[in-house]
């Protein structure tokens, strides 16, 4: 480890590798660590679910395997990627949800590894060590769910990895496999392209400061090269209003605007600092680019392959970038209000990420802080997980006002790391965007929690008691009182299940798929609305393109159902009537589907109907 110090600040960096006197130490940690989380992780991973969840992800692998396309053959929700490797799990693992749940368990493994060098950037293993424990106690114990959020999380965490090992080893084949991750987090769901815009505005920063140099003034074309940077940068954040602007309030602004514009400002402002020509710094640019967008296109392009070749190219673009967007108004949560930033008020200050030196009893405060955060805890759960929420977009504030204001203090390479982890860390926490349900905070709270360590530890030399009692608090809370293993369950008996379920959930499922194998013949059935989990563990297929109902145009769907129906036979119908996004069937498809099948009957949520 190397130590740069200026001004009472000591700043924290490392060399390529661990000194050869602590590689055993490394090593050792990382053991413990692993093996703590696989053990963890595995004995949760099979308890809870959504179930509408599930059943997306399974019926979307089960047509896959019956040779059909997302997007072109049926209302895929996702980019579809993902599903393909969820296939892959059902043909070797078996057909189940637990299957699936084993394949993020394996990306799980690796991905423990991956957060644990990044943090080791930053600290010593000592202290990595336990911030990475934290971060995977606020991972997929939290949902174990194989959603495509969290390969999101895995492939962002991967290419942060990657590029830290290009920066200390100047090899660009890591640019490459940063590339590689970026090109898989968009296959399994779009939002991988907030990664690669992260990646994008950090490569800006890093070519600034590959090139400074101080003293000089700006020749013409580097003015020009600024010119061009800040429209380029004036656009980003464009991008980032225009991505809000469906439900643009206070509090997206905060969280979802303002922190991608102070680094875009950042970025900007760095760029006055070099007096390099605007060819020369195109060029240095581009060789970062270039491996990185070859690395994204490559996964892609073998995705694109089967569209091409059947002219279904329309389709995927429709269903990727159209069909998608329509969750933006349908399948919406705001943040909650404003007075929710103050939430992470104590944690920023005992973390020292607000420093107390103007402050005249600052044991006082911290005092008060701790109690307020100890009451967060211990009363309520819900504000725990909202005191990081808000730490998330403050995090990337103050990380941007330090490379800016403290420029000179700040070591090269670590500026670079931390514009990373900031760039990165502030554009994935885009994935709470249009659905801000506090579980969408945990598919970047470890990568957050990794970035408020390097902030943490580039302005004092060690942690004090204080910061340990904190890390503490919120793994101790994790462990009590998120993991699913502390809730009362039931094994979901059913062949394709797997899984353990809350006991109601275990009836109604037990009870529906029994009544629906026994009047379905043909192996087809239909349930809806947004009721994908019924085929999938019913064994029975969906006679129509929808998994989700309001993916689907709705002009002219009650014909559509209908001729479904009477091409495949189908006897026998489930109704769902709560559904969680659709809202109700439309009234004259409901009388149609009565009509046809006259003997019912009505299990809590679900209405069964078959023909005599």
């Amino acid at each position: 480890m190397a130590f740069h110090e200026r001004r009472g600040h000591t700043f924290v960096t490392h060399s390529e590798a661990p000194p050869r006197g602590s590689r055993s130490v490394w090593w050792v940690v990382l053991g413990v660590v692993w093996l703590v989380s696989a053990i963890y992780v595995r004995h949760g991973l099979d308890r809870g679910w959504f179930p509408h969840d599930e059943g997306m992800l399974a019926q979307a692998a089960e047509r896959i395997l019956g040779g059909e396309l997302p997007h072109r053959d049926f209302d895929e929700v996702y980019t579809g990627g993902l599903s393909y490797l969820h296939a892959a799990a059902f043909r070797i693992l078996g057909t189940n949800l637990l299957s699936l749940r084993l394949v993020l368990f394996g990306v799980f493994l690796l991905w423990v590894p991956a957060l644990y060098y990044v943090a080791t950037r930053f600290a010593q293993p000592a202290i990595a060590g336990p911030v990475v424990a934290l971060a995977v106690a606020w991972s997929i114990p939290v949902y174990p769910a194989a959603v495509p959020s969290w390969y999101n999380l895995f492939l962002a965490t991967f290419g942060v990895a990657a590029l830290l090992r290009h920066l200390e080893t100047g090899r660009r084949r890591w640019v490459f496999a940063a590339g590689v991750a970026g090109g898989l987090s968009c296959l399994a769901k779009v939002m991988g392209l907030y990664y690669v815009a992260g990646v994008l505005l950090y490569f800006t920063f890093r070519e600034q400061g590959s090139l400074t140099g101080p003293g000089a003034r700006p020749t013409g074309r580097a003015l020009a090269y600024r010119v061009a940077l800040g429209g380029a940068l004036l656009c980003f954040v464009a991008s980032l209003i225009w991505l809000v602007h469906a439900r643009l309030a206070v509090m997206e602004v905060v969280h979802f605007v303002l922190p991608g514009a102070a680094l875009a400002a950042l970025v900007y402002r760095e760029s006055a600092r070099s007096s390099t020509d605007g060819w020369t710094r195109c060029v240095s640019l581009a060789r970062l680019l270039g491996p990185f967008a070859i690395g994204v296109a490559i996964p892609i392009a073998a995705f694109v392959i089967p569209y091409a070749r059947s002219g279904s190219l329309t389709p995927l673009a429709t269903g990727v970038f159209v069909t998608s967007w329509r969750r933006v108004d349908l399948v919406a949560m705001s943040l909650p209000g404003p007075l929710t930033l103050f939430n992470a008020v104590p944690a920023a200050v005992l973390l020292g990420l607000v420093p107390l030196g103007r402050i005249p009893a600052p044991r006082v405060v911290l005092a008060i802080m701790m109690l307020t955060l100890v009451g967060f805890v211990v009363f309520s759960n819900h504000a725990v997980a909202d005191t990081v929420r808000p730490l998330v977009p403050l995090a990337v504030l103050l990380g941007a006002w330090m490379l800016n204001r403290r420029a000179p203090e700040v070591p090269p390479l670590l500026r670079q790391q931390i514009m990373l982890l900031l760039s990165v860390t502030a554009l994935v926490s885009l994935v709470q965007f249009p659905f801000a349900t506090i579980l969408y905070i945990f598919y970047v709270a470890p990568l957050a929690a990794v970035m408020v360590l390097a902030l943490v530890q580039a302005q004092s030399r060690r942690p004090g008691p204080v910061q340990g009692l904190v890390l503490g608090l919120y793994l101790l809370f994790a462990v009590v009182s998120i993991h699913p293993s502390h809730k009362p369950m039931e094994r979901l008996t059913l062949a394709r299940a797997g899984i353990v379920v809350p006991e109601q959930d275990r009836v109604r499922y037990e009870t529906l798929v029994g009544l629906l194998q026994a009047h379905a013949s043909g192996g087809y059935t239909y349930a809806a609305p947004d009721c994908p989990e019924v085929y999938f563990l019913a064994g029975l297929r969906n006679p129509t393109r929808a998994i989700y109902e309001f993916l689907g145009d709705s002009v002219g769907r009650t014909q559509r159902v209908l001729r479904a129906l009477d091409d495949r036979r189908v006897t026998a119908v489930a109704i769902s009537l709560r559904p969680p996004f659709s809202g109700p069937l439309p009234p004259q498809l409901i009388d149609s589907l009565r009509a046809r099948y006259s003997r019912a009957d009505t299990l809590d949520r679900f209405e069964v109907r078959w023909r005599p």
